[in-house]
């Protein structure tokens, strides 16, 4: 391809304008571009971006393209090429990636995905309520944290990866309070551009300070670096709760009663992942102390999901019924 085709689409983009989109685009994919909640991605690019080169490509080569991806991912410029009625050709080595986009582009009607999701809604609202409303509030996300002992003094460390652990508002939104970590894991809400005093301690907090570098952390207690594989119980804890307010959404810690039904025994899953093989992917899994599939998810998370995807079943098997 010659360099004056490579470079003449550009001369038809508003830079600014697809910027503008892209970024409101990433902070609600699903509602931009409905397929893309058919499957999970760790790498997806935004429709805006890759829409507006098509249509700028298409101004000078009008007509149907035929378009190629051979390393389709999230499949973004799958999506952007065939909503526009392109001809387009992907390809993926990843068998979820290539799954889940066949199931994206074969999606039903988006009226009988209406009728499915309000069936869903109304046999999954009890379920959904005993498992994450607790005195009115209902918990819309968990964030655990690894807590595990110091072998030489037997104090508890708690693996954040960085000073700072959660933003209150998006940075976008001006977000510039978080809440932050101390050494010795305590958390409060503090500024996130400069150091300051832990209210519990007063040890001083660096929300840039990166505690698990090189897959060890330094105790906060006895000052020793210690590899993360050698903390003694290392157990996940439920440190902060984003849970719905009269008027939107918070991130606050949690209460007693919140952490007890996030780690209730009722909560059994009966599925089985299988062992997560050995590769250079999934080596950090391993290391992190995950060794089935099982493990990444929580007990309570898992429960419910399986719960959901025997109901969804039954839905669909309903709407096949009526539908033949």
């Amino acid at each position: 391809m010659t360099t004056a085709l490579v470079q003449s689409p550009l001369r038809h983009l508003d830079i600014t304008t697809v910027s503008e989109a892209a970024r409101a685009e990433s902070r609600r994919r699903e509602t931009h571009l409905p397929p893309v909640s058919a499957f999970r991605w760790w790498a997806r690019r935004t429709e805006s971006v890759v829409g507006a080169l098509i249509e700028a490509f298409n101004i000078d080569h009008p007509g149907r393209l035929s378009i190629a991806d051979p390393f389709a991912g999230g499949g973004t410029i799958a999506f952007a090429g065939a909503m526009r009625g392109h001809q387009v050709y992907a390809q993926e080595i990843n068998p979820w990636a290539a799954t889940g986009l066949a199931v994206a582009m074969s999606l039903p009607t988006s009226e009988r995905i209406r009728t499915a999701k309000e069936e869903l809604e109304q046999r999954a609202r009890d379920l959904l309520r005993d498992a994450y409303e607790v005195d009115g509030r209902v918990m819309l996300r968990t964030l655990r944290v690894v807590r595990g002992q110091c072998p030489t003094c037997q104090r508890d460390n708690y693996l954040y990866p960085t000073g700072l652990v959660s933003l209150i508002h998006r940075v976008d939104a001006g977000g510039s309070i978080g809440w932050v970590a101390c050494p010795a894991g305590h958390l409060s809400q503090g500024p996130t551009s400069r150091r300051h005093r832990c209210g519990t301690c007063r040890r001083l907090i660096d929300p840039t300070e990166r505690r698990t570098k090189g897959k060890a952390i330094k105790c906060w207690n006895c000052r020793r670096t210690v590899p993360i594989r050698e903390l003694i119980s290392r157990e996940w804890e439920v440190v902060l709760i984003e849970s719905t307010t009269a008027d939107g959404r918070e991130i606050r810690l949690p209460t007693q009663k919140e952490k007890a039904l996030a780690d209730s025994s009722r909560w059994q899953p009966k599925l089985r992942l299988g062992p997560i093989p050995k590769g250079d992917e999934t080596a950090q899994l391993i290391r992190a102390g995950f060794n089935t599939w099982d493990d990444l998810y929580p007990r309570r998370q898992a429960f419910v999901i399986e719960s959901l995807l025997s109901v969804a079943h039954d839905i669909g098997q309903d709407d096949e019924q009526i539908h033949r």
